[in-house]
């Protein structure tokens, strides 16, 4: 890049620092405000691999500055290194400095030229005088090249989108040190970006390992170059001349592209609220599980047109407080990726059930993509699209569909919060084997497309998205209908009353009602059964000496 001297840079940084460094008062301020010089090298970084000294001409570096108090405060000043000659420092208008910078091909021609040891600038100034300021830049190591971590994902950026840089650790760097980051448009001319402006927030020590580049940094379809650098500093002198501040460091910095991505990436955020409806059981309407509630949610996150897209766990999510996600990975047993798009998915929430509003943050490629979501309503909101299916010889031919309430209640028709709705028919394994296209709310009834058999069809889902573009996933079991209900008497005792045997089918509900003339029945239990049979004992019969019971399907 064609950038100011990088010795710019620091003095800069230290006008930061130094405001909380204790210089000596004093009655006048001094003429010059920072003295700084720097040995630094260059690498480039073309790929993803460490960066290389491949291909720069002339890789090391030296340069001195003198930065003025005041305009014209410092009227001419030269540097000398240790046993060498007075080398005068030129006025560099772009940074309003004095300067002086050299070139070497090899590490050996940069030390035989600028030697460890104290550097001295003789400076002429307006009001202070002559003014003979030594620095000591003693012998040390240059930090290691500086890499960056996710170069390819910094090929393919989002212009209209935040995007975080980020880099290896600065090996040995403390808050002490100092990283900065510059980026120009293509020919090196023009600054988009820059870390560290004085005064303000952005200046990285060396503990730093990223950086936000804001959205619109970029355009889409644009090439840029950047210019990564560590600087280690070695001295720091406040006292040579009072008010001032001198400074040696050794840097290193490595040059690399960015690209911005030429297709305009769409980012789509959608919460998915789930209930359960209730059970076929066998027949052609279910059962509705009154009442009906919100049991959980989901976050999607949807990415389309981009030119290739990550593994469903290397997305994250942030949300609102409550959430249960702060930088939580998508679950990476549901969503997909394909050629055309990414679909990722928070894990399942059941704590809360219903998705918090507020600012949700996804990480996609290391860009920031935020989304509000408003408050769902998920709960006033919640209706059952309540399905009737026409089934012949074991094909699912078409549904039906009457809206309920929550408690299984008829609303007459769709809400008029309620857009479209899907269905969606899964397998045993939970797979998809038929989704409809998007129908409106006013539609009440479907014929699918191609065959289907319902006996492979486990649950059907109505799927439903209401204005603020929420979606509410209502399931319904086709379960097989359950075995009546057969009571075996076992024993009966004074103490222990009647004991019989319940035997029907696992996982559905049976109710077991008494009565004492066969006519007047009253509720003794309603279990579900974990086994298809079940001991009962009827504590309650204990000084009767006869009584009779039935058992029935459901509540």
């Amino acid at each position: 890049m064609k950038t100011r001297f990088h010795s710019s840079w620091l003095i800069r940084f230290f006008s930061v620092a130094s405001l909380s460094l204790a210089l000596p008062a004093r009655s006048q301020a001094a003429d010059v405000s920072f003295f700084v010089v720097v040995k630094e090298q260059k690498f480039l970084q073309n790929d993803a691999g460490l960066p290389t000294q491949q291909g720069v001409g002339n890789p090391f570096r030296f340069g001195a500055q003198v930065l003025s108090a005041t305009p014209g405060s410092v009227l001419d000043g030269a540097l000398a290194a240790p046993g060498g000659a007075s080398q005068t420092l030129v006025f560099n208008p772009l940074d309003a400095a004095l300067e002086l910078s050299f070139k070497f091909k090899t590490q050996a021609a940069l030390d035989a030229a600028v030697a460890p040891g104290n550097y001295t600038f003789t400076l002429h100034t307006l009001h202070d005088g002559q003014r003979t300021l030594k620095l000591n830049f003693p012998a040390g190591a240059y930090p290691a090249p500086p890499h960056v971590s996710n170069f390819n994902a910094a090929q393919a950026i989002t212009a209209g989108t935040d995007f975080v840089l980020t880099w290896d650790a600065f090996a040995g760097g403390t808050t002490n040190d100092l990283i900065l980051l510059r980026i120009g448009d293509i020919t090196g001319t023009q600054l988009l970006f820059e870390t560290g402006e004085p005064g303000q927030p952005g200046i990285l020590d060396g503990t730093a390992t990223s950086v936000v580049i804001p959205a619109n940094t970029f355009s889409a379809s644009s090439n840029y170059l950047a210019e990564l650098s560590f600087f280690k500093v070695v001295t720091k002198d406040a006292t040579s001349y009072s008010g001032a501040l001198g400074a040696a460091a050794f840097g290193s910095f490595s040059d690399f592209s960015l690209n911005a991505s030429a297709s305009q990436l769409q980012f789509d955020f959608v919460v998915r609220h789930f209930a359960f409806g209730g059970d076929f059981f066998g027949g052609f309407t279910p059962v509705i599980a009154t009442p009906v509630a919100i049991n959980s949610f989901r976050a999607e996150f949807i990415v389309r047109n981009d030119i290739s897209y990550p593994p469903l766990a290397s997305v994250s999510f942030t949300g609102p407080p409550g959430s249960g996600a702060t930088n939580s990975p998508a679950d990476p047993a549901a969503g997909a990726v394909g050629a055309t798009g990414g679909i990722y998915f928070t894990t399942l929430s059941t704590n809360p059930p219903i998705a918090p509003a507020g600012l949700w943050l996804a990480n996609y490629k290391n860009s920031l993509h935020r989304f509000t979501l408003s408050d769902p309503q998920a709960t006033v909101r919640l209706v059952v699209p309540l399905p009737t299916v026409t089934v012949v010889n074991d094909t699912l031919q078409s549904l039906a569909w009457a809206y309920r309430s929550f408690d299984g209640s008829n609303l007459g028709g769709a809400p008029g919060f309620v857009s479209s709705l899907q269905l969606r028919a899964l397998d045993v394994n939970s797979a998809t084997i038929y989704l409809s296209p998007q129908l409106s709310a006013a539609t009440l009834n479907y014929s699918l497309t191609n065959k289907l058999a319902w006996s492979s069809v486990t649950r059907l889902r109505m799927e439903y998205t209401d204005t603020a573009g929420n979606v509410f996933v209502i399931t319904f079991k086709n379960s097989p209908a359950p075995l009546p209900a057969v009571l075996t008497p076992l024993s009966y005792s004074a103490s222990a009353g009647f004991q019989l045997l319940l035997t029907g089918t696992s996982n559905h509900t049976y109710t077991i009602q008494t009565s004492t003339d066969l006519t007047n029945w009253i509720d003794l239990l309603a279990t579900n059964l974990a086994a298809n049979t079940a001991g009962v004992i009827d504590l309650t019969a204990r000084n009767l000496s006869d009584r009779f019971y039935r058992a029935k399907t459901g509540n």
